[in-house]
Order: C-alpha cells, then structure tokens, then sequence
C-alpha cells in the first residue's frame, strides 16, 4: 500500500516549480520569439549578423533607449503620452531643417536645439494637462495629431 509518505517521491521539487514558473514567464517567451526570428532572418540574409549591420542596429537603438526612459517617468506616474512619435519626428525635421540651411551651423548647436525643442514640446503636453485638466490620453493625442501635421508644412 502506498501511503501519503511514499507519494512524496512524486510531487514535484521546488526547482521543478521554479523552472515551471520561469518557462511561463513573458520574457522567456519574448526571448525565444526574439532568437527564432533572429534565425530566421539570419537564414534569409546572412549579412544580417554581421558586425556593421549589429552597429547600426545599436546605433539606431539608442534613441529609442532615450525616449524609452523619459516615457518610463510617465509610465510610473500612471499617465500616457501618445505624442512621443511625432514629438521626435517633429525635433528631427526641425534639426534637418537647420543642418540643412546652415550646414556650418555647429553640432553642439543643433544637439541643444533639439533638446530644447523635446523639452518645450513635452512642457506643452504638461500645461495642457496639469494647468487645464485635460486628460492626458486626451492631450496628447491631440498634440500626437498637432506635431504630426507640422512636419510635411515645415519640409
């Protein structure tokens, strides 16, 4: 007869638990979609792990790394902001606009006119919201619509 102490041996362990509750995790699932479609791109187009094309993959990385962390603050602070899109395609055109007509323009320049572009953009997003109450999904989407519409009219 088995009694309850024998049934022990089946139970499962606190690592098989562990390793149970990893494998459901959405990283390790985020993880594997990710390495599959590297593979399989990486079958398609060999040149697709090279060391220049991982450059520019890094490279074109960062910006999104910066924005991720200024959208990351108003995350924490359980708001949205829908206009982040448009709020770096609008800086980037004006910045192009200005590399372009003054291509002696120094960089450091161009680099605080971007800056200061972001944070007057983004402070028109905070005014809207906190000075007159307009919800932040609300606010944004209009100013997501206002940015956008800027850039083919400053091109």
């Amino acid at each position: 007869m088995f009694t309850n102490h024998s049934l022990a041996v089946f139970r499962p362990t606190h690592i098989g638990r562990a390793l149970h509750g990893l494998a459901r995790t959405r990283e390790v699932a985020l993880a594997l979609v990710t390495l599959l479609a590297v593979t399989l791109v990486s079958l398609r187009n060999p040149s697709f792990l090279t060391a220049g094309n991982l450059g520019d993959i890094a490279a074109n990385m960062a910006i999104l790394l910066i924005v991720s962390i200024g959208q990351m603050m108003v995350v924490v602070t359980r708001s949205i902001d829908l206009s982040v899109g448009s709020v770096i395609g609008l800086v980037a055109m004006l910045v192009g606009v200005l590399q372009r007509d003054y291509p002696m323009a120094p960089t450091s320049l161009a680099l605080l006119l971007g800056i200061g572009l972001g944070a007057g953009l983004g402070a028109i997003n905070g005014a809207l919201v906190t000075l007159c109450r307009v919800p932040p999904i609300i606010a944004t989407l209009g100013t997501l619509e206002a940015y956008r519409g800027l850039v083919p009219l400053l091109s």
